[in-house]
Order: C-alpha cells, then structure tokens, then sequence
C-alpha cells in the first residue's frame, strides 16, 4: 500500500518520537541515539510497515527484515546497504522487488518508493518519495519525505534541494511477499 507508506512518513518525519508503523507489534525506536547512526532506514522501515510490508524475523541478525529491540533485530532494518541487499533479494516474507538508477522518467518510478542516495561515498540515505514536480522542460523530479534524526528531517522536499543531489541515487520498488 503505498499510499499508507506515503502518509505515514508524511504525518511522521517531524515529531520527536514518530509512531510504530504497525502499533502493538513494534515499537519505534530513534536510532539517532546511538553514536554515529542515523534513523533514516528505521524510519523507512516503519513507513513500510505502516503499508502493510510483513515482518520477516529469521532470527539470524544477517538476514530477514524486524525490530523487536536494539539487541533483537536484523541489520537490514536500520542499514542502508543492508535494507538494499535484503531487499533486492528476498522473495520470501517482507519486503522485496527491484531496483533502478533514478532518472527524470516518472513512468519508471512512484509516491511510496524509496529513494536511496549516494553521498559520493557510499549509499548513506534512505527516504521516501511522496510527491512529484513538473517543470517547465517536462522534467518531472520526485518530492522526498524523511528523518535522519529528531532535528535533521525533510517533508515532501524537491530532490533537487536535498544535501545528496546530484550524487547517485537508486530507487527501489517494493512488494510484500508472504501474509
């Protein structure tokens, strides 16, 4: 449900403590709080949650997709690379689907999506793409929404606009496998 990913991140990128994605079962944890993390790829978790992606708990830290506790998940909740990989890959339960290289073609990408970025470095930032804008030369650009941490956060901001542009960005279009 994309569009469920969508409004949760939308009510969520700016409160302190955002909501669970799915409450009663996980609960929102800012990985900010440790030293030298962020919470961009927890808080696209949670946005995936909130459209209806499954918890996929294998219990091997290495592979599935949950959070019950910072000593209780799978690195692929948090990581950006880690999301990624799983991702790509996984046909089982949770999130899973493909992958593309962003480009100016709206047909080949959409609101719910997540949009990673590449800080000329590594893949260091995961959001979610909630809105478009037409330009006048027929370019369409993404709108992103997202939290890499309490103060530092973004709603439905031209991607043009962002610390990372023009650097490499991947989009990722996901499914939900398994019930």
């Amino acid at each position: 449900d994309h569009d469920g990913v969508v409004q949760w991140a939308r009510d969520n990128y700016y409160k302190t403590s955002p909501t669970s994605g799915r409450p009663g079962t996980v609960s929102y944890y800012d990985f900010s709080q440790i030293s030298g993390a962020y919470d961009c790829t927890n808080f696209i978790s949670h946005a995936l949650l909130a459209g209806d992606a499954r918890i996929y708990d294998t219990n091997n830290a290495s592979t599935g997709w949950w959070f019950w506790s910072t000593a209780d998940r799978s690195y692929s909740w948090a990581g950006v690379n880690e999301f990624y990989n799983f991702a790509m890959n996984n046909q089982t339960k949770g999130p899973g689907g493909y992958s593309m290289t962003w480009n100016v073609n709206y047909e080949d990408w959409s609101s719910g999506d997540i949009l990673q970025m590449h800080d000329g470095t590594t893949w260091r930032h995961s959001t979610v793409i909630t809105g478009f804008t037409l330009y006048e030369d027929g370019r369409i650009y993404p709108r992103v929404t997202g939290r890499a941490s309490p103060t530092m956060r973004n709603n439905n901001q031209d991607i043009r606009e962002h610390e990372y542009y023009p650097n490499a960005m991947r989009i990722l279009h996901l499914y939900n496998y398994g019930a």
